[in-house]
């Protein structure tokens, strides 16, 4: 009788198949963990807009120098929300660095969706941005920052 060493087909095919299912595991565990640190993006990036957002209201007395209210959808270029062309130079520099952090959380949560508005007399604004969950993370005027789920607020609603 001879001893020969080796794997049968049968262990070859079971150690593949564990293999296959830990990788099938960790693939989805780290695209879980993207999808979180991406909501996590949008939240820190929202953060930052509303604190710069602050800072231009606490030097201007509003949000914009220009005036006219913006309905939803006016987030797509920096010459809305927050737009200032025409103001100082710290003014100017605020407002960028506000679109910026808007846009930045724009792309975090995968570019999935952005809504802004802001009112005729520049005192209020709400901007929401889809996260990976599905649901938008939205910042206002009063300071509010919180997930308002899957739909936005009513056409009228200026606080999340």
């Amino acid at each position: 009788m001879k001893n020969e060493k080796g794997f049968t087909l049968i262990e070859l095919l079971v150690v593949i198949a564990v293999i296959g299912i830990l990788a099938a595991v960790i693939l989805a565990s780290l695209n879980n963990a993207r999808d979180k640190g991406g909501d996590a993006g949008v939240k820190s990036n929202l953060a930052s807009a509303r604190t710069q957002a602050q800072l231009y209201y606490e030097i201007y007395g509003k949000y914009r120098r220009a005036s006219g209210a913006f309905a939803y959808a006016d987030c797509q270029t920096t010459s809305t929300v927050f737009g200032d062309t025409g103001g100082t130079v710290e003014a100017q520099a605020i407002s960028q660095v506000v679109a910026q952090a808007i846009f930045a959380a724009y792309a975090a949560g995968g570019s999935k969706g952005m809504m802004c508005k802001q009112d005729a007399t520049n005192q209020k604004y709400l901007i929401a941005v889809k996260m990976n969950t599905g649901n938008y993370w939205c910042i206002d005027a009063e300071g509010a920052a919180k997930d308002i789920g899957a739909s936005l607020p009513g056409a009228l609603v200026y606080n999340c």
